[in-house]
Protein backbone atom coordinates (compact mmCIF):
# COMPACT_ATOMS: atom_id res chain seq x y z
CA UNK A 1 0.00 0.00 0.00
CA UNK A 2 1.28 3.42 -0.48
CA UNK A 3 -0.37 6.99 -0.22
CA UNK A 4 -0.55 9.19 -3.18
CA UNK A 5 -1.98 12.90 -3.23
CA UNK A 6 -4.68 14.42 -5.99
CA UNK A 7 -4.12 18.11 -7.51
CA UNK A 8 -6.04 19.09 -4.52
CA UNK A 9 -5.65 17.35 -1.52
CA UNK A 10 -3.79 14.09 -0.78
CA UNK A 11 -5.58 10.60 -0.22
CA UNK A 12 -4.66 7.47 0.51
CA UNK A 13 -3.92 4.60 -1.98
CA UNK A 14 -3.41 0.76 -1.43
CA UNK A 15 -1.08 -1.36 -3.62
CA UNK A 16 -1.44 -5.37 -4.53
CA UNK A 17 1.93 -6.53 -5.31
CA UNK A 18 3.25 -9.85 -4.48
CA UNK A 19 6.69 -10.79 -2.50
CA UNK A 20 8.59 -11.91 -5.70
CA UNK A 21 7.56 -8.78 -7.82
CA UNK A 22 8.74 -6.41 -5.13
CA UNK A 23 11.96 -5.41 -6.10
CA UNK A 24 14.04 -3.79 -2.86
CA UNK A 25 16.02 -0.56 -3.29
CA UNK A 26 20.24 -0.85 -2.39
CA UNK A 27 20.73 1.08 0.56
CA UNK A 28 24.26 1.98 1.95
CA UNK A 29 23.68 0.58 5.02
CA UNK A 30 23.06 -3.41 6.39
CA UNK A 31 20.55 -2.34 8.84
CA UNK A 32 18.36 0.53 7.05
CA UNK A 33 15.33 1.72 8.92
CA UNK A 34 13.33 2.68 6.02
CA UNK A 35 12.60 0.16 3.08
CA UNK A 36 11.47 0.92 -0.14
CA UNK A 37 9.87 -1.30 -2.92
CA UNK A 38 9.05 -0.81 -6.63
CA UNK A 39 5.79 0.01 -7.44
CA UNK A 40 4.65 -1.90 -10.19
CA UNK A 41 2.13 0.11 -12.81
CA UNK A 42 0.44 -0.13 -16.14
CA UNK A 43 2.74 0.36 -19.22
CA UNK A 44 1.81 2.92 -22.11
CA UNK A 45 4.97 2.36 -24.20
CA UNK A 46 2.85 4.45 -27.07
CA UNK A 47 1.36 7.31 -24.76
CA UNK A 48 2.26 10.43 -26.03
CA UNK A 49 1.72 13.86 -25.24
CA UNK A 50 2.26 17.34 -27.27
CA UNK A 51 2.66 20.99 -26.15
CA UNK A 52 0.69 22.91 -28.51
CA UNK A 53 1.36 26.39 -27.89
CA UNK A 54 4.63 26.70 -26.91
CA UNK A 55 7.77 26.29 -28.70
CA UNK A 56 11.14 25.87 -27.28
CA UNK A 57 13.27 29.49 -26.60
CA UNK A 58 10.01 31.16 -26.96
CA UNK A 59 9.28 34.73 -25.07
CA UNK A 60 6.27 35.19 -23.73
CA UNK A 61 4.26 38.12 -21.33
CA UNK A 62 4.17 37.87 -17.82
CA UNK A 63 0.49 36.77 -16.50
CA UNK A 64 -1.87 34.20 -17.05
CA UNK A 65 -0.73 31.63 -19.61
CA UNK A 66 -2.57 28.25 -20.52
CA UNK A 67 -0.42 25.31 -21.86
CA UNK A 68 -2.46 23.48 -24.40
CA UNK A 69 -1.42 20.31 -24.80
CA UNK A 70 -3.12 17.00 -27.24
CA UNK A 71 -2.14 13.28 -26.15
CA UNK A 72 -1.91 9.90 -28.54
CA UNK A 73 -2.87 6.59 -27.40
CA UNK A 74 -3.90 7.63 -23.72
CA UNK A 75 -7.05 8.61 -22.68
CA UNK A 76 -7.71 11.76 -19.89
CA UNK A 77 -10.03 11.25 -17.94
CA UNK A 78 -10.50 7.86 -16.89
CA UNK A 79 -9.28 5.40 -14.59
CA UNK A 80 -6.18 3.78 -15.05
CA UNK A 81 -6.86 0.22 -16.15
CA UNK A 82 -5.16 -1.05 -13.25
CA UNK A 83 -5.89 1.11 -10.57
CA UNK A 84 -8.72 -1.17 -9.00
CA UNK A 85 -5.84 -3.70 -8.15
CA UNK A 86 -3.56 -0.59 -7.09
CA UNK A 87 -5.93 1.94 -4.89
CA UNK A 88 -8.73 2.62 -3.29
CA UNK A 89 -9.43 6.22 -4.52
CA UNK A 90 -7.97 8.02 -7.56
CA UNK A 91 -7.85 11.49 -9.21
CA UNK A 92 -11.16 13.05 -9.45
CA UNK A 93 -9.67 14.09 -12.68
CA UNK A 94 -8.67 10.26 -13.67
CA UNK A 95 -5.32 10.14 -15.91
CA UNK A 96 -4.10 13.45 -16.23
CA UNK A 97 -1.26 16.09 -17.17
CA UNK A 98 0.93 17.32 -14.48
CA UNK A 99 3.14 20.68 -14.80
CA UNK A 100 6.19 21.22 -12.86
CA UNK A 101 7.85 24.87 -13.27
CA UNK A 102 11.07 25.56 -12.58
CA UNK A 103 11.51 22.06 -10.68
CA UNK A 104 8.67 23.53 -7.94
CA UNK A 105 5.88 21.37 -6.24
CA UNK A 106 3.82 20.11 -9.53
CA UNK A 107 0.46 20.84 -10.30
CA UNK A 108 -2.02 19.97 -12.70
CA UNK A 109 -2.33 21.00 -16.65
CA UNK A 110 -4.02 24.80 -15.45
CA UNK A 111 -3.80 28.41 -16.09
CA UNK A 112 -0.90 29.30 -14.64
CA UNK A 113 0.73 32.82 -13.93
CA UNK A 114 3.89 33.92 -15.05
CA UNK A 115 6.41 36.18 -13.69
CA UNK A 116 9.34 37.86 -15.63
CA UNK A 117 12.44 34.90 -16.08
CA UNK A 118 13.93 32.48 -17.36
CA UNK A 119 11.16 29.56 -17.50
CA UNK A 120 11.72 25.57 -17.12
CA UNK A 121 8.66 23.75 -17.85
CA UNK A 122 8.04 19.66 -17.93
CA UNK A 123 4.88 18.39 -18.62
CA UNK A 124 3.98 14.57 -18.45
CA UNK A 125 1.25 11.87 -18.31
CA UNK A 126 0.00 10.87 -15.05
CA UNK A 127 -2.12 7.36 -13.99
CA UNK A 128 -5.03 7.98 -12.32
CA UNK A 129 -2.96 6.85 -9.01
CA UNK A 130 -0.61 9.51 -9.47
CA UNK A 131 2.43 7.75 -10.72
CA UNK A 132 3.87 9.74 -13.76
CA UNK A 133 4.64 8.00 -17.30
CA UNK A 134 8.19 7.41 -18.22
CA UNK A 135 8.21 6.14 -21.60
CA UNK A 136 9.80 8.78 -24.39
CA UNK A 137 6.49 10.19 -25.70
CA UNK A 138 5.10 10.64 -22.08
CA UNK A 139 6.77 14.29 -21.56
CA UNK A 140 7.72 17.74 -22.87
CA UNK A 141 10.48 19.56 -21.94
CA UNK A 142 10.52 23.13 -22.81
CA UNK A 143 12.94 26.39 -21.89
CA UNK A 144 11.07 30.10 -22.55
CA UNK A 145 10.98 33.43 -21.03
CA UNK A 146 8.42 35.76 -19.83
CA UNK A 147 8.82 39.08 -20.14
CA UNK A 148 11.81 40.90 -21.26
CA UNK A 149 14.21 38.34 -19.14
CA UNK A 150 17.25 36.01 -20.44
CA UNK A 151 16.50 32.57 -21.19
CA UNK A 152 16.94 30.22 -18.17
CA UNK A 153 20.67 28.76 -17.43
CA UNK A 154 19.56 25.06 -18.56
CA UNK A 155 21.15 22.66 -20.79
CA UNK A 156 18.27 20.60 -22.71
CA UNK A 157 20.31 17.89 -23.81
CA UNK A 158 22.03 17.78 -20.46
CA UNK A 159 20.96 15.05 -17.92
CA UNK A 160 18.44 16.21 -15.55
CA UNK A 161 16.02 15.50 -12.90
CA UNK A 162 12.84 16.63 -11.66
CA UNK A 163 11.23 15.78 -8.00
CA UNK A 164 7.65 14.33 -8.76
CA UNK A 165 6.02 13.11 -5.70
CA UNK A 166 5.30 12.77 -2.59
CA UNK A 167 3.64 16.56 -2.22
CA UNK A 168 3.25 18.96 1.10
CA UNK A 169 0.81 17.16 3.08
CA UNK A 170 -0.15 13.53 3.38
CA UNK A 171 -2.80 11.55 5.09
CA UNK A 172 -2.48 8.46 5.40
CA UNK A 173 -4.60 5.09 6.88
CA UNK A 174 -2.81 3.00 8.42
CA UNK A 175 -0.55 0.75 7.15
CA UNK A 176 -0.02 2.70 4.16
CA UNK A 177 3.07 3.67 2.92
CA UNK A 178 4.75 6.93 1.19
CA UNK A 179 4.84 7.53 -2.33
CA UNK A 180 8.31 8.46 -4.18
CA UNK A 181 7.84 9.35 -7.84
CA UNK A 182 11.03 12.10 -10.26
CA UNK A 183 10.90 12.27 -13.62
CA UNK A 184 14.60 11.72 -15.61
CA UNK A 185 15.50 13.56 -18.73
CA UNK A 186 18.49 12.39 -21.00
CA UNK A 187 19.49 9.79 -18.69
CA UNK A 188 19.13 6.02 -17.20
CA UNK A 189 20.25 4.31 -14.36
CA UNK A 190 21.62 0.92 -13.42
CA UNK A 191 24.23 -0.22 -10.95
CA UNK A 192 27.15 0.80 -13.23
CA UNK A 193 26.17 4.10 -14.18
CA UNK A 194 24.47 6.94 -13.09
CA UNK A 195 21.98 6.39 -9.83
CA UNK A 196 19.29 8.54 -7.79
CA UNK A 197 20.80 9.04 -3.76
CA UNK A 198 17.61 9.38 -2.07
CA UNK A 199 18.55 10.80 1.43
CA UNK A 200 15.34 10.38 3.99
CA UNK A 201 15.58 11.77 7.27
CA UNK A 202 19.29 11.71 6.95
CA UNK A 203 19.30 7.91 5.95
CA UNK A 204 21.28 7.75 2.49
CA UNK A 205 19.89 5.16 -0.68
CA UNK A 206 21.04 5.02 -3.53
CA UNK A 207 18.56 3.76 -6.66
CA UNK A 208 19.36 1.88 -9.62
CA UNK A 209 16.49 1.62 -10.98
CA UNK A 210 14.08 4.17 -12.82
CA UNK A 211 10.43 3.16 -11.33
CA UNK A 212 8.29 4.38 -8.61
CA UNK A 213 8.86 3.44 -5.06
CA UNK A 214 6.90 2.70 -1.68
CA UNK A 215 8.38 4.06 1.80
CA UNK A 216 7.79 1.69 4.48
CA UNK A 217 8.66 2.45 8.06
CA UNK A 218 8.44 6.50 8.23
CA UNK A 219 6.29 7.81 11.09
CA UNK A 220 3.98 10.50 11.60
CA UNK A 221 5.77 14.16 11.14
CA UNK A 222 7.86 15.69 8.91
CA UNK A 223 9.79 13.91 6.65
CA UNK A 224 12.90 15.02 4.93
CA UNK A 225 13.58 13.77 1.48
CA UNK A 226 16.79 15.11 -0.80
CA UNK A 227 17.39 13.59 -4.41
CA UNK A 228 20.65 14.05 -5.91
CA UNK A 229 21.28 12.64 -9.74
CA UNK A 230 24.91 11.57 -9.25
CA UNK A 231 27.57 9.74 -11.61
CA UNK A 232 28.68 5.96 -11.49
CA UNK A 233 31.43 7.50 -9.30
CA UNK A 234 28.83 9.45 -6.95
CA UNK A 235 29.78 12.64 -8.03
CA UNK A 236 26.97 15.02 -8.17
CA UNK A 237 25.70 15.83 -12.30
CA UNK A 238 25.86 19.20 -12.78
CA UNK A 239 22.19 20.43 -13.18
CA UNK A 240 20.00 23.55 -11.82
CA UNK A 241 17.57 20.85 -10.19
CA UNK A 242 19.93 18.15 -9.82
CA UNK A 243 19.66 18.02 -6.24
CA UNK A 244 16.36 18.75 -4.72
CA UNK A 245 15.16 18.97 -0.99
CA UNK A 246 11.43 18.87 0.20
CA UNK A 247 9.90 18.72 3.56
CA UNK A 248 6.72 16.78 3.60
CA UNK A 249 4.40 15.66 6.66
CA UNK A 250 2.59 12.53 7.41
CA UNK A 251 -0.35 12.29 9.69
CA UNK A 252 -1.98 8.75 9.96
CA UNK A 253 -5.56 8.84 9.37
CA UNK A 254 -7.74 6.00 11.95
Amino acid sequence: MFSCQSSESNTHTKEVASTEEQETLKPNSSKPKYIFTEVYSQEFPEAGIRLNNLQEGQKLPTGKFFFNFSTHHYELGKNTVDAPEKVSINAPEGQHIHLILDNSPYRPQSEITLDEGGHVLLAFLCRSYFISLKNKEAFVLRTFTAGNAKAPNFDPKGAHLFYHQPKADNRLAPGDQLLLDFYLINTTLAPNGNKVRATINGEKHLIEKWTAYSIAGLENGDISIKLELIDKDGLLIEGPFNVVERTVTLKTIE
